[in-house]
């Protein structure tokens, strides 16, 4: 059968166990599970537990099996990303051999280092700089990242899991030492000072020539006097006989 067009679940199996090693997916038909032999052979797969596989196989003059799991009837991305957690998750519980590393899906997700690997990348990279440092992004890509995350709110899943991570947590007082360094010289934009103003219950307000402000500082501004004497005005506590404020009626 021609599946070289088609969205599938795949296996890798051992040539001589005929266990399954290695469950993949593909939007390519047969020609994806091709792929891991070719890469290992020319050298440009990972060295990931796969990849280990493969390469003994290969030193040993083997190949390993494909064996077609599913064949999908509609190339849909989404219900191919789940169907491949689903063989994973089965091949795992069946006890399957396998050399995946995360759950299927995309990108790594359900990966979990362990101490072991954690401690040896950590000596790895002491005392290394970044291979990211100096490193400058280019305005192009500024703005495709721009783009593509405009309007994207993180999940409820998200929120939760970052408030349990923050919870509780203490910094120490280099960390605040640097946090207090560096917003020492920074300045909201008008706009992030509105939305301050409005969560803190701060109200619209005009001045004697008719101005409206939503803010303390503009009005501050505008005449040359602190926000505290503006504020002062508003709440009744000082009167001026060259400037005054009410707020807007809602």
């Amino acid at each position: 059968m021609d599946t070289n067009n088609e969205f599938l679940i795949y296996g890798l199996a051992d040539p001589v166990s005929n266990e399954i090693r290695y469950i993949g997916k593909s939007t390519s038909g047969s020609k994806r599970p091709k792929e891991h032999l070719h890469k290992c052979k020319s050298k440009r797969e990972f060295h990931t537990y796969k990849a280990r596989w493969i390469k003994k196989l290969i030193r040993n003059g083997l190949s390993y099996k494909i064996v077609i799991l599913e064949i999908l009837c509609d190339n849909d991305h989404d219900l191919l990303l789940r169907r491949e957690q689903d063989w994973i998750k089965l091949g795992r519980e069946a006890g399957w051999p396998l050399t995946n590393l995360s759950d299927g899906g995309t990108g790594m997700y359900g990966l979990k280092h362990s101490q072991k690997t954690k401690r040896k990348m950590s000596l790895a990279h002491k005392g290394k700089p970044s291979k990211l440092k100096g490193r400058k992004m280019p305005e192009s890509t500024k703005k495709k990242l721009s783009k593509a995350n405009k309007g994207k709110k993180p999940s409820d899943k998200c929120i939760a899991a970052s408030i349990e991570w923050h919870t509780g947590r203490k910094l120490s007082k280099d960390h605040k030492q640097k946090l207090h360094e560096g917003m020492k010289n920074y300045k909201h934009s008008y706009n992030v000072k509105i939305q301050i103003a409005k969560s803190k219950g701060m109200r619209q307000f005009v001045d004697h020539d008719g101005e409206t402000h939503d803010i303390l500082a503009t009005a501050a501004y505008k005449y040359g006097i602190s926000r505290g004497y503006v504020r002062n005005i508003l709440a009744g506590i000082r009167k001026s006989k060259e400037v005054n404020f009410c707020y807007v009626e809602k």
